[in-house]
């Protein structure tokens, strides 16, 4: 009994001290810092806060927007962007849209390409300044309608 003790204090030690001597980096995931949607909605919006980071850091900003009802007389298009502040510059943008006489289904990145959007964002984005969702509608009113999903994760 005493000697199987022994062994296993040793393997215990052993392992022990392997693991405080490792140089492989710990793995972390993303923290998603917000996330919300906006559902059936027929107008636009301007300088809506997806999330104000409370440090300087990396960012993902991951939207799905899906026209839910399309306007078939519709004289307009919807188009989506992200705004924010960087190390260098007081904003970028990223900007998706789908034409009014599209059919219903997700946003495309441009009508020629018919490419839906759905990647995500990754920027740089200082402290205190507001990280901004904008959708605009570029033409009269009409009666589409749209779904808006998004998430923002810190990703370092």
């Amino acid at each position: 009994m005493k000697k199987s003790v022994c062994v296993l204090a040793l393997l215990l030690l052993a392992v022990f001290s392997l693991s405080f001597g490792s140089t492989h980096p710990s793995l972390t995931a993303p923290v998603i810092v917000a996330s919300g949607q906006l559902l059936n909605r027929n107008t636009p919006f301007q300088q809506k806060t997806l999330y104000t980071p409370t440090q300087d850091g990396m960012y993902r900003v991951s939207v799905y927007a899906t026209l839910i009802k399309s306007d078939p007389n519709s004289q307009s298009s919807w188009s989506y962007s992200v705004q924010w502040a960087d190390a260098v510059t007081d904003n970028g943008t990223g900007l998706f849209y789908e034409p009014g006489d599209y059919p219903v289904g997700q946003f495309y990145s441009s009508p020629s390409f018919g490419i839906p959007v759905s990647s995500p964002i990754v920027l740089q984005a200082r402290a205190g300044n507001n990280i901004v969702q904008n959708m605009l509608q570029n033409g009269p009113p009409d009666e589409s309608a749209y779904d808006l999903y998004w998430v923002v994760e810190q990703i370092q």
